[in-house]
């Protein structure tokens, strides 16, 4: 049939739908994706390998999909390597059915997610991404990443004026526009012609300048309760960010944005392109320009995992030698006030001199009476910025006794090193495997690997604060191939501070 016309009552049976005629209907008009009223959908922990799928409803190629109560997905446990998972509502063709299920990934020392199913019988929004730690038999909140608003793989249902191309709409109206008016001037006299072109001028430069009805959405990241605006010309946009840093914003023209974000202790700005009408995540600032103070802040707000990322940097003047910590890990530490640090950070490189565990070749009281800890890390500490020492949490290590026992002695530390677990040696050995647990970005050798003067010069060694269990005179270190050994106390290796906040 070259013309199809949908829908008319049927007399005597001449007339007879389909579900993909109604499908290809509400397709043309509604988006794919969660519905935007409330928290629809929702991936959260559950507590070991379960995730819990909140009630809400989506749209896929214009099918709905409705769950009415919390629905519970389990995931595999971790391997020897990390992976991620997709959290997705499949549309499935064939089986007449969607279903909100998990897709595995396949693990890699740099893992990605897997690939969304979209063809014609089968497809995928994805709800969330789940990271899953090599040897993980348990996902916290930190490890799930909501992709609901992420056009790409999800998004927000919406008028599908979402999908048009506005260049070639805006031509299309300029020349009905240009028709219309040509014959309504041959009816109007010279004055009301006159009027009329005025006002549809000033339409028409609306439209030009990129001003519709249907707005972008812009998330922005920030400091809990900061004041966030976007300016345009005379356009101001302004929002405040919830308990969880998250400002939203609704502008209606296209163009570069200046951006503010004001909080209690900054004002940060920044610029955004707004050239098409979609959903934009953004964070204002990143943790690279953002303030200790607000890193704190936001550290103490909960909302670490949702304005920041794993594997971000940031820049700290130590002494006259600019050093690069990273983001290891949310929630991670145990803090000696109790309850967990929000933020990890260790040296994503080294200190440029080396230094010695201890003065003689003794491994004997362990980390707790190591010069390093109780001479070095003082003068580390004094070195930091004011502003970093004044937000810096004393966190609860643990570390092996030393003298060749596998007792585990806990210190109170403000600036530490790692230990063999925490950067993912000795996971499963006696002693070792009690100091802690792996931070996530440790997933090989490579990833742990460190290069002097913050990266600038060659690999290598580096001290970590456990002693060999094997004999009363060393320490492990980490190699410049990655791996583990152990040397006498008084060798002179790489310093890697770790901190919390």
């Amino acid at each position: 049939m070259a013309e199809k016309y949908f829908p008319f009552n049927s007399v005597s049976g001449d007339r007879e739908y389909y579900a993909e005629d109604f499908a290809a209907y509400f397709g043309d008009i509604i988006s794919s994706g969660v519905s935007a009223n409330g928290d629809n959908l929702g991936v959260t922990a559950a507590g070991g390998l379960a995730l819990s799928v909140g009630t809400g409803r989506a749209w896929i190629k214009g099918h709905i999909y409705e769950n009415t109560t919390t629905k519970t997905l389990t995931i595999s446990a971790g391997g020897s390597l990390p992976r991620i998972d997709r959290v997705v509502t499949r549309l499935m063709v064939a089986e007449r059915k969607i279903e909100t299920i998990v897709v595995e990934g396949t693990p890699n020392a740099s893992p990605e997610p897997p690939e969304l199913m979209r063809t014609s019988v089968y497809w995928d929004i994805c709800l969330a991404e789940v990271y899953v730690a090599a040897s993980a038999i348990e996902v916290s909140q930190t490890d799930i990443t909501d992709t609901r608003t992420d056009n790409d793989v999800c998004g927000v249902v919406r008028c599908a004026v979402d999908n048009l191309d506005v260049g070639a709409f805006m031509k299309a109206s300029e020349a009905a526009f240009d028709a219309w008016l040509a014959h309504l001037k041959n009816m109007l006299d010279d004055n009301q012609a006159g009027n009329l072109q005025n006002q549809i001028d000033a339409i028409r430069n609306d439209l030009a300048g990129g001003v519709y009805s249907t707005p972008a959405i812009v998330n922005v990241r920030t400091v809990p309760g900061a004041t966030v605006k976007m300016i345009l010309g005379g356009i101001e946009l302004v929002a405040t960010a919830d308990s969880f840093g998250l400002a939203i914003l609704y502008p209606t023209k296209l163009g570069a944005y200046a951006a503010t974000a004001t909080t209690s202790n900054d004002t940060y700005v920044g610029s955004l392109d707004i050239d098409s009408i979609k959903i934009y995540n953004i964070s204002l600032p990143g943790l690279a320009a953002m303030s200790w103070a607000d890193i704190a802040e936001i550290g103490q707000a909960g909302a670490a995992p949702y304005v920041f990322q794993r594997g971000e940097t940031k820049d700290v003047l130590m002494g006259s030698e600019t050093i690069t910590f990273r983001l290891e890990d949310f929630d991670h530490d145990d803090l000696a006030s109790g309850g967990k640090a929000a933020m990890t950070f260790l040296m994503k490189d080294l200190l440029s001199a080396t230094q010695r565990m201890n003065s003689s070749d003794t491994n004997v009281g362990s980390w707790n009476s190591s010069e390093m800890r109780t001479s070095r890390m003082p003068t580390y500490l004094s070195q930091l910025p004011a502003e970093l020492r004044a937000v810096i949490k004393p966190v609860i290590k643990k570390t092996t006794a030393g003298n060749k026992q596998t007792t585990v002695q806990t210190t109170t530390d403000s600036l530490w090193l790692p230990s063999c677990v925490e950067v993912g040696l000795h996971t499963t050995e006696d002693g070792y495997k009690d100091e802690g647990t792996t931070y996530p970005l440790f997933v090989d050798n490579a990833s742990r690997i460190k290069k002097l003067s913050n990266g600038a010069g060659a690999a290598n060694y580096y001290w970590l604060r456990s002693p060999n269990l094997g004999n009363t005179t060393s320490f492990r270190y980490v190699t410049t191939s990655g791996t583990s050994n152990s040397y006498i106390a008084s060798d002179s290796d790489g310093v890697c501070l770790g901190f919390c906040v």
